[in-house]
Order: structure tokens, then sequence, then C-alpha cells
């Protein structure tokens, strides 16, 4: 059964082959990847993901962090090359040193990603990925669910950061986030942008940092 998370990487790579597309047959394939890496009380967890179209961070237990990597793509020529080209791509890297977690694109994936996390509360998370629409406190359907306390939480996206944040056991959440639309909510209050970026390329960015 294809999931949510599944049909918008589909989506995504089909908008991608252009208007036309519609007009001819289409053959698309995906494959999952999980892991599961045992850590401690304050993990960190670093993702690099250029080709993402979607991140989704769950709050999870204390003691361990899932990571599921979704990859999909639709091709014209056939179901066979659309398989192949799913099979042969290379995916991320998963490493683990200590409590830190890293999550990194390799050279040469050329399909799109869907990457679901789930964190114990405490954790710190960075995240690169210029392209993806962006979710803290999300389920993996999307929608609205716990937010979670974080030490700290870096990440930029050209597209959606949404995030639902609380404050962690000890101290304020340290957050350096920066999107094209931010929706940020802080122990259940919405917070503004603290400053305004004008990019002449991708446009209007917006920036929340408090140390």
């Amino acid at each position: 059964m294809m999931t949510r998370s599944t049909s918008l990487i589909l989506l995504a790579a089909l908008l991608a082959a252009g208007c036309g597309a519609f007009d001819e047959p289409l053959y698309d394939a995906s494959r999952k990847v999980e892991r599961r890496w045992p850590v401690g009380e304050r993990p960190a967890v670093v993702v690099q993901l250029t080709n993402a179209t979607n991140i989704t961070v769950i709050r999870g237990e204390p003691g361990e962090v899932v990571a599921i990597l979704r990859l999909a793509i639709v091709s014209k020529i056939s179901q066979a090359v659309a398989d192949q080209k799913v099979r042969d791509s290379p995916g991320a890297s998963f490493d683990q040193a200590g409590d830190t977690v890293r999550i990194i694109e390799l050279p040469g994936n050329l399909v799109s990603t869907h990457l679901t996390l789930t964190v114990p509360p405490d954790s710190e998370l960075e995240v690169q990925a210029p392209y993806a629409e962006f979710c803290v406190g999300c389920d993996d359907m999307g929608a609205e669910a716990a937010p979670i306390p974080l030490a700290r939480l870096k990440a930029a996206t050209e597209r959606i950061l949404t995030a639902r944040v609380e404050s962690p056991s000890v101290g304020a959440p340290v957050l350096d986030l920066e999107a094209g639309q931010l929706n940020l909510t802080i122990d259940g209050s919405p917070v503004k942008p603290t400053s305004q970026i004008e990019d002449p390329v991708v446009g209007v960015r917006y920036r929340y940092a408090r140390p």
C-alpha cells in the first residue's frame, strides 16, 4: 500500500518531469530504508539531504532515534527503468558516533527522498535540506501532533518550515531557523520571525534566532 509520504514524493517527481508528462505513460518506483540507534539523554541528529522533498520529525521515547528514508522516482521510459533507478540510488549514509547520529545524502543520488525522524525529548537537531517542506511536531501523515521538547534546533529551507517546540528539561531551546514560510510555536504560543531577508533569487525568507 502506498503511504501519503510516498505519494507526495512521487507527485514531486512527476511535477519535475513537466506538464507534458500527463500525456505519456508514467512508471513509478520507491523503496524504504529504516535505521534505529540507541542513544543517551541528549542525543544530536545531523541531517544533510539536498534532494529531500519532505522531512517530518516526530516526538519519540527516551533512548532511541529512528529514521525512515523513502526514495522514489517517476520514469517515462518503463517500469523496469524506474525500478532499476531506485535500486541503484545510493540514498544516504547513516552513521553514529557516541550520541550523535548523522544522515548524509550520498553523491550520485538522483531520486526524491522523504525522511521521517523520531527523536527523544531534549534532542539537538540540525537539518540542511534546501528544498524540503519541514515539520517538527507532526505525525507521519503530516498532521499536527505532539510538540517536541528540543535543546537545540537549527534548520533552513526555501520552502515551509513548521516547528512546534517545547522547552527542554533544562533551560530554553536554542533556535536558528530560516525558511520561505516560517510557522513557529514555542511552549504552545505562536512566535513571529525575528527578521526578514529579501533574496533576489528565492524571494523573501524569514528567520528566527534565539541563542
